[in-house]
């Protein structure tokens, strides 16, 4: 198990922080996209950001690539 960190964010602005322990990436992919109701979610790996996560799941597009 990997302890992976979500930043809940809202712009620019980390609105709050949770660590969790997951098989792998995957796993905790898949977690971020059930908590991003309410706020973009990126996942970080100690100091690697591992992915990021919309409000809503939604897509990533060329302003959101541009950005990471």
């Amino acid at each position: 198990m990997t302890l992976y960190q979500f930043k809940f964010v809202r712009g620019d602005d980390t609105i709050s922080n949770t660590a969790h322990c997951f098989k792998d990436d995957l796993d905790a992919l898949d977690e971020a996209r059930r908590r991003t109701k309410e706020f973009d979610v990126q996942i970080w790996q100690g100091d690697q950001k591992v992915a990021r996560v919309k409000r809503g799941n939604a897509p990533l597009n060329e302003r959101d690539l541009a950005g990471n």
